[in-house]
């Protein structure tokens, strides 16, 4: 949670400020997918969000086709 917020501290934003949450659902490490998921259903209940679930694989085969960058 501490690199949220430095996340959110050098964008200069505010965790209100984001519109929706997503969430890479897998594939990946079971542990590490709970913990994600938890922690993104956690801040999206917070600030009142809606939460999406994300492939990683479709995530990554995004990324290769845009310009644009997606963050898992």
């Amino acid at each position: 949670m501490l690199a949220v917020d430095h996340v959110l501290r050098a964008a200069e934003k505010d965790i209100s400020d984001i519109d929706v949450f997503g969430v890479c659902v897998g594939p990946g490490s079971f542990t590490g997918i709970r913990i994600g998921v938890a922690a993104c259903a956690a801040m999206a209940h917070a600030a009142e969000r809606p939460v999406a679930a994300i492939s990683t694989l479709d995530a990554l085969m995004e990324n290769a086709r845009r310009d644009e960058t997606i963050v898992c």
